[in-house]
C-alpha cells in the first residue's frame, strides 16, 4: 500500500456501526454496543490490514447515544485486541457528547485501558478531530508498508460513516 492515499468505501455497515480503513487506519463509528457481525467483521478487516500493511491503528468514534458493551462483547474485543497486540500501532476512542453519559463511557474506558495493560499507546478524547490529530501524529513502524494518515483524511471518514448511519436511522424512522 504505498502511493496516494485513497478514502476507502464502508467495509462494514449496518444500522449502528460503520467502518472504513483509511491507510493502515481502521475507523469505525458506533452508535451501539459491538455486535457479532460487527465483530467478526473488525477481525476479518484486521487480518487483511496485517497482510498488507504490516501493522495498524484501531480508531473508534462512539455516539453519545451508545450504550456500554457486554460482558460478552468485552471479552470478544479483548481476545481480537490480544490477537494482534504486535501488530497495533495505537489505540484511539473518541467518545462523543458532553454530559455524565458520555464522561461515564470515557471514565470506564480509560479504567479498561489501564487494566488491559497493552503494549500500544491508547488515548481516549472527547471529539473525533482530537483523536484523529493523535492519529495523525503516529508514525506507521520501521518496515511498514503503510503510508502516513492525515488528521484530515480520517476526519471525512468520520463525518461520510456518521452520514451515512443518519441516513440509515432516516429511513427506518
Amino acid at each position: 500500500m504505498s502511493g496516494e492515499l485513497h478514502l476507502s468505501k464502508s467495509v462494514f455497515s449496518d444500522d449502528e456501526h460503520c467502518m472504513r480503513t483509511v491507510g493502515n487506519v481502521i475507523v469505525t463509528y458506533t452508535r451501539a454496543p459491538p455486535s457479532p457481525a460487527y465483530l467478526d467483521a473488525w477481525a476479518e478487516e484486521a487480518a487483511k490490514v496485517v497482510r498488507e500493511c504490516g501493522d495498524f491503528v484501531v480508531y473508534t468514534v462512539i455516539s453519545s447515544s451508545a450504550a456500554a458493551p457486554s460482558e460478552e462483547a468485552k471479552s470478544e474485543i479483548r481476545k481480537v485486541m490480544t490477537r494482534y497486540k504486535e501488530r497495533i500501532r495505537g489505540v484511539a476512542y473518541a467518545v462523543e457528547g458532553t454530559g455524565f453519559a458520555a464522561a461515564a463511557m470515557r471514565s470506564a474506558l480509560a479504567l479498561i485501558s489501564l487494566v488491559a495493560r497493552y503494549p500500544y499507546p491508547q488515548k481516549i478524547f472527547s471529539t473525533a478531530g482530537e483523536a484523529s490529530a493523535w492519529i495523525a501524529g503516529l508514525s506507521p513502524l520501521r518496515g511498514s508498508k503503510a503510508v502516513a494518515v492525515a488528521g484530515s483524511q480520517l476526519d471525512t471518514a468520520v463525518e461520510a460513516m456518521r452520514a451515512e448511519l443518519e441516513r440509515r436511522c432516516a429511513k427506518a424512522g
